[in-house]
């Protein structure tokens, strides 16, 4: 039960400020490795293949993990089998056409769908008159799941190119995203402002972590 409740409701773990600091240096620690695996902090792969690409660095992840921790070599290869978690990928996910696995340095591992559609608007704003470009911009605008992160990354790359997508979508001619881009964010997604930020990872003592089930 303090398991559960410890991933449930991580906020319950960071009333304490140790295990604030202890959760983002595991987050900081762990985006490294996703980085060292995948070779970027984003990576896109087509659907299908989400669940190989990710039981596959887990399985990675984890035997570094207990070669770090001087696991007998022995036993490491039954060790990373027992103690390596099964990624389950929901059914949009690996469906959908594109998906990008994002380590954000503050909101941690991320998986997008169609990210490609939305990439692609950004790079070349004239796409927005296309409707499957277009809607999957807006699809990402108007979701509740998906945060701010993916436009303040896109735009960032290219305020001229964002404020020209955005004048099309919106059919606005003076939009101007350095202007205009963070009241549209936060009119849409307003639930990425103002709370302080919590690690994206829960640091878990051996005996809670050994009581969770091995799923993702």
């Amino acid at each position: 039960m303090a398991a559960k409740l410890a991933v449930g409701y991580p906020r319950l773990v960071f009333r304490n400020p140790d295990k604030v600091t202890q959760g983002w240096e595991l987050a900081r620690k762990q985006r490294a490795i996703f980085i060292e695996y995948f070779g970027s902090d984003l990576m896109v792969v087509p659907g299908p293949e989400v669940a190989s690409r990710m039981n596959g660095f887990l399985t990675w992840y984890t035997r570094r993990v207990l070669e770090e921790a001087d696991s007998a070599a022995s036993s490491l290869d039954a060790d990373v089998a027992a103690r390596t978690p099964a990624f389950s990928v929901p059914g949009d996910l690996a469906s959908a056409p594109t998906v990008a696995l994002v380590y954000d340095e503050t909101e941690g591992l991320m998986f997008l769908a169609n990210f490609v559609l939305v990439r692609d608007a950004f790079e070349n704003p004239r796409l927005a008159a296309d409707s499957e470009h277009r809607q999957a911009v807006l699809g990402y605008l108007k979701a509740d799941s998906i945060s701010a992160l993916p436009f303040r990354r896109l735009a960032g790359a290219d305020t001229a190119r964002a404020s020209q997508l955005f004048q099309h979508l919106l059919k606005k001619p003076s939009f101007s995203w350095e202007r205009d881009g963070e009241a549209l964010l936060r009119k849409h997604k307003p639930w990425c402002f103002g709370a302080e930020p919590q690690p994206p990872v829960t640091p878990l003592s051996s005996e809670l972590a050994k009581a969770l089930p091995s799923s993702v």
